[in-house]
């Protein structure tokens, strides 16, 4: 089966991909700790650590987003919780709490808590689902740094990891350009446009993927783009 995964921008020649919104929860400035005792319950917002080990928070903030940084295949629900900076390594477990209506499709006897180091995504194996509490209890992992938790399955391998996207004007071209920090199994791209971000226009299309394991820079002219603001979007195929 095919399967596709888009990059997107709101261009006016230039972008960025995506639209992150993010509420801080816990805010520890630099030169102050957060000591968290080996056995101590911390919670903030509906996210719980206890560590294994004593566990220091430093020159870090706690954020509630909708949507992750780490990119992937998984559906999750909302929100994720973020560190702004990659963690030292956490031993011990982690509570995350839902509401049924942010489950985003998913059941709730199946979830897991997903942990991103900031660059790939881990599933750690559930020692309590409580439904009747809408809460998720990892079980204990160990050095795990921490920049990213949320609530999904079995987290999945994710084929392509993107990097920025932009459009530039060259003449009476658009030029856009679109960077990838990892590819597996990568097929090709497309390059769409659109006028009103609902119907796509294909002007660039089976440009090959070079499955770069450190990614690779790529490149795309609409030579016929449309006056005024306009949408590009890079389509990836398996």
């Amino acid at each position: 089966m095919r399967k596709r995964y888009l990059l997107w921008g709101l261009l006016s020649f230039t972008c960025l991909p995506f639209a992150v919104h993010a509420q801080t929860i816990v805010t520890v400035n630099a030169g102050t700790d957060l000591f968290i005792a080996t056995g101590t319950p911390f919670s903030a917002a509906g996210l719980g650590l206890t560590p294994s080990a004593p566990f220091i928070i430093n020159g870090n903030s706690i954020e509630q987003a909708e949507t992750a940084t780490t990119f992937t295949n998984n559906v999750y629900a909302k929100p994720v919780y973020r560190f702004t900076s990659p963690t030292a390594p956490f031993s011990g477990t982690v509570r995350l709490q839902y509401s049924e209506a942010s489950l985003n499709g998913l059941s709730e006897a199946t979830l897991r808590i997903n942990l991103s180091n900031g660059s790939r995504w881990m599933a750690a194996s559930s020692a309590s689902n409580d439904i009747a509490g809408n809460t998720v209890i990892s079980i204990p992992v160990a050095g795990e740094v921490l920049q990213e938790m949320a609530l999904a399955d079995a987290a999945k391998a994710l084929p392509l990891r993107w990097g920025a996207l932009t459009v530039t004007r060259e003449g009476t071209s658009h030029l856009v350009k679109w960077t990838t920090l990892s590819e597996s199994n990568v097929s090709h791209f497309d390059v769409e446009r659109s006028a009103d971000g609902r119907n796509w226009l294909t002007v660039a299309a089976g440009i090959p993927a070079q499955n770069a394991g450190n990614g690779h820079q790529y490149r795309a002219t609409d030579r016929t783009p449309l006056a005024g603001q306009q949408w590009y979007r890079v389509r990836q195929a398996d």
